[in-house]
């Protein structure tokens, strides 16, 4: 198998090689951020519902400029739109950790969203242009394997770093404060990610569009699919967007989770989700002989059907060891859909929609995750976590059964058509 993988990569285009390379660093130094950030605030004395808020903001910075970045992309290329968000959220991820000031912390998440938007809606896009058909499935899953890797790293590096650094100082006969130690690993997690802008940079440029005597708006607003394309293109990401609430009311609170119902500490947290994410790791690269073995559709069924009953055990389970191992499985099953989810919606609209359609998925997925946190802080504070992990297992469920009425419906067409070949045949 990774003979294979490797043999593959050495005929992808050398502008997905490149994007692969910064996008794993990209990955190292945001699950460093996204580890501790939440925590750095807690431990400055924030609440769950702040946090919860922050989260909040940061989903509504992505979906508030999801859409404009899509026309952006097309029209500037995709290279020049990387380049600068990937900037943009190095610097503000930095800023956010220097000054954690109750009146800046808001401002900061909601940039930050705004940032990252063009870095959300190109990937897909990209990969899809930059690879050919016979090599797609391979494409995606490496990109989602590395990426999931530099998580692992970045989450290992960021568990240990802050008492790594606390231990330095005590050894030099200094002290740094826990919230002191987050700032810096945080900073640290900037920089790794400000690395990634070297190999974004040598990215041939997509072709642009012509120059218009249109304003942005009026080019923009001509771009916009027609009402039934629009309904085709929500039909195909609607089950991905239902995914999206339900990972919005517990997937962000789960370092949380860990800490305040368990007493796991920064390193615990950090090795079992570096232990975690690198079981992912390989369910990213098993997750082309799956899609060859079942389809793409009938892939997304099976591993998000088979993950509930992990779902369902960190939730309500006592000990740590199995809600690690349920912790472990399930993020393998649920992960595992990701290339196979944009593989299947990049698949399903046409060549001069896909920006739309990834930015209009990723509209709605930052709409779940800038309602749906700030609600399930309140939530925790007063009932507990157990709640919201029943929430989320009924929207991946009901997502499921969407897929698979999809299944049952593309296999009703494929039966339609071989009646109608086998008739005009006769």
């Amino acid at each position: 198998m990774i003979e294979r993988y490797f043999s593959n990569f050495s005929t992808f285009h050398l502008d997905v090689r490149r994007y692969l390379a910064g996008a794993f660093l990209f990955s190292i130094g945001s699950s460093v951020n996204d580890l501790l950030y939440n925590l750095y605030l807690n431990a400055l004395g924030y609440s769950d519902s702040f946090i919860g808020g922050m989260i909040s903001l940061h989903s509504l910075g992505v979906l508030l400029l999801c859409i404009p970045a899509a026309f952006l992309a097309r029209k500037y290329s995709h290279r020049t739109m990387l380049l600068m968000s990937i900037s943009l959220v190095a610097l503000f991820q930095l800023l956010r950790a220097i000054f954690p000031n109750e009146f800046l912390v808001p401002l900061f998440n909601l940039v930050l969203g705004l940032a990252v938007s063009a870095a959300r809606v190109i990937p897909a896009v990209l990969l899809m242009r930059l690879s050919r058909p016979e090599e797609r499935a391979f494409v995606f899953g490496f990109n989602a394997a590395l990426s999931m890797f530099g998580m692992m790293l970045g989450n290992y590096l960021g568990g240990h770093l802050p008492n790594m650094l606390i231990a330095s100082t005590a050894l030099l006969g200094a002290t740094l404060s826990l919230d002191d130690a987050y700032q810096v690993s945080l900073c640290v997690g900037s920089g790794v990610m400000s690395v990634s802008v070297f190999f974004y940079a040598k990215l041939s440029p997509s072709e642009s569009q012509r120059a218009s005597s249109q304003s942005l708006v009026e080019e923009f607003l001509a771009q916009i699919p027609s009402r039934e394309r629009l309904k085709h293109i929500f039909k195909v990401i609607a089950p991905h967007i239902i995914v999206g609430v339900g990972a919005g009311v517990v997937i962000p609170f789960i370092p949380l989770y860990l800490h305040q119902t368990f007493g796991a500490s920064s390193a615990e947290i950090g090795s079992t989700m570096s232990l975690v994410q690198s079981a992912v790791v390989v369910g990213y690269l098993l997750s082309p002989m799956i899609s060859r073995r079942f389809g793409v559709l009938k892939s997304i069924i099976i591993v998000q059907f088979a993950s509930l009953p992990f779902m369902a055990i960190m939730g309500f389970h006592s000990s740590l060891v199995i809600v690690t191992v349920a912790f472990l499985l399930r993020n393998v099953l649920m992960n595992m859909s990701g290339p196979f989810v944009e593989q299947f919606n990049m698949e399903n609209v046409r060549d001069d929609e896909r920006e739309f359609a990834a930015s209009l998925d990723i509209f709605f997925w930052n709409l779940s995750w800038a309602i749906t946190p700030a609600i399930a802080g309140a939530v925790i504070e007063h009932f507990g976590y157990k709640p919201l992990f029943l929430v989320t297992i009924g929207f991946y469920a009901l997502s499921s059964f969407v897929y698979l009425a999809m299944l049952k419906k593309q296999k009703q067409t494929c039966d339609l058509n071989a009646l109608k070949v086998e008739e005009r045949v006769a």
